[in-house]
């Protein structure tokens, strides 16, 4: 990508720099006009005769960058642009053009350090804000890509669609497929006649076949947290546990993955997943949960075939707690390019060490939409079908689930902070008497949730989050209601 610099001075400069100086301007004046005709060796042949009269000739050191720049001899005109600057800091874009050449050098770090010195001066400079992003992709930093790219199409709508491009392809690097559909479906609305939109409708073309681009070269990932929380009422829900007590917690997560065989139609991805709570005095109720699983992907035209398995294993306290395989085979499928489908059955064989009479064999059916109203509102309505057949008769039950939640990102100071609301209900129906309260149980449980995450640095971010719980049971110990509130802090390999 090319961005023209404008090469005339306004004449109120000129003027200045005239009435100040003590020689003739006829070579000054004649290499401009042979820089504004293309002719670069002609113009450097009178830059240097105004330089030889004239060593403190900032202008002709600027225009000498100018040149050397269009002529791509990046270092020389690197020089010559910070010759300038030393003899006239007033001279429009130095920073910015030493940072354009830095950054054809692919010096990205003294790229980065003099875009920001214009960001500084000029906040609204468009090209540098462009240039700014184009940089960090490079870098492989596409967070900070996107966000300069969104600032540049803000300053100045003509940078939209180039804008957009850019975001789609960091998005790509990153494996959202869905955010790239839809900045590619954006950058052919915006102006569907040109080469950005030829390539975007490529890309897209691409996507809706076999071959979804680039595999992110990474194949290993790593996240993990630490946090702090307040829970009101600590609660097992597994085995319908209410304590009517309150407790502090610390919590500790880590999570690892590897993508270890990739192709354009096929994905394999391996996994783990650990979740560990700490309380402050019911250490009965700490919980350990270790999840291994395999995650298998076959693409077609318009969906992909999906399987995965997964092994979980909890431990209560210092005791073996519940462990479960579960299957889920999916389809995942493209209804457009801005909603997403996902519909899986799923078997789980449960077990619980210590009350064998809960041990179950759960079948579910469900689907999941994935709605993007904007490539910064994401909707997702999810809704399910379970049947559980346990070994003890009393906890048999068939029930549905409902699923609510609504993601936001706000770009606020170069940092993408992601507001997740979310609303779930359930009903079980379950089919055989419960032998406490001498009827069948039925139960109904509503949860709501709040997540802010706050990005800190490429590496860490906070989250804050919040969960109510109202469960409304005719078994006691199952109707009950619960708050957690906690905050953790989150890093991203």
């Amino acid at each position: 990508m090319s961005i023209n610099l404008k090469k005339t001075f306004s004449s109120s400069l000129f003027t200045l720099f005239i009435a100040s100086a003590p020689i003739s301007f006829a070579d000054f004046d004649a290499g401009v006009s042979y820089y504004k005709a293309g002719d670069y060796k002609q113009a450097e042949t009178e830059f240097l005769k105004q330089l030889s009269a004239n060593p403190n000739s900032a202008l002709s050191y600027y225009y000498l960058g100018l040149l050397y720049s269009s002529s791509q001899d990046y270092s020389k005109s690197t020089s010559a642009f910070k010759k300038a600057k030393r003899l006239d800091k007033s001279l429009p874009n130095l920073d910015y053009n030493i940072g354009v050449n830095y950054y054809h050098l692919r010096l990205s770090d003294m790229a980065i350090l003099h875009f920001k010195k214009a960001e500084k001066n000029d906040p609204d400079n468009a090209n540098n804000l462009m240039f700014l992003g184009l940089t960090y992709q490079f870098q492989l930093n596409h967070e900070q890509a996107i966000s300069y790219f969104k600032k540049a199409r803000q300053a100045n709508s003509e940078f939209a669609q180039l804008a957009v491009f850019n975001s789609a392809i960091s998005y790509q690097k990153t494996g959202n497929k869905a955010q790239q559909r839809a900045h590619l479906e954006e950058a052919v609305k915006i102006n569907p006649d040109n080469d950005i939109a030829d390539n975007s409708r490529q890309i897209l073309d691409a996507m809706s076949g076999k071959s979804y681009g680039p595999i992110e070269t990474k194949q290993w990932k790593f996240s993990g947290s630490i946090g702090f929380e307040h829970d009101d009422n600590v609660t097992v829900d597994e085995v319908n546990l209410s304590t009517n007590k309150s407790d502090n917690a610390v919590i500790i997560e880590f999570s690892a993955e590897n993508l270890i065989f990739a192709d354009e139609i096929h994905e394999v991805e391996i996994g783990y997943d650990l979740y560990q709570s700490l309380y402050h005095s019911y250490d009965d109720f700490d919980l350990q949960s270790h999840s291994f699983y395999v995650d298998g992907t076959r693409k077609y035209n318009n969906f992909d075939l999906g399987l995965n398995y997964r092994y979980n294993f909890n431990t209560l306290g210092d005791n073996k707690f519940f462990g479960s395989h579960a299957l889920r085979p999916s389809i995942w499928y493209s209804i457009n390019d801005t909603w997403f489908l996902d519909t899986f059955y799923r078997y789980e064989d449960k077990k619980f060490y210590k009350n064998s009479d809960r041990d179950a064999d759960k079948n579910s059916i469900g689907l999941i939409n994935y709605v993007f109203l904007t490539p910064d509102d994401m909707l997702i309505v999810g809704a399910d079908l379970n049947d559980e057949d346990t070994k003890g008769d009393e906890f048999d039950y068939d029930g549905y689930s409902i699923s609510i939640s609504y993601e936001k990102t706000l770009h606020i100071n170069a940092k993408e902070i992601v507001i997740s609301a979310g609303y779930d209900y359930e009903d079980r129906d379950y089919d055989n008497i419960t032998p406490s309260i001498g009827e069948k149980r039925d139960d109904k449980r509503k949860d709501y949730s709040l997540d802010i995450e706050y990005p800190i640095t490429k590496l860490f971010s906070s989250v804050f989050y919040y969960q109510h719980i109202d469960s409304d049971s005719n078994l006691e110990s199952s109707d009950y209601n619960e708050n957690i509130v906690g905050i953790k802090l989150e890093a991203h390999y």
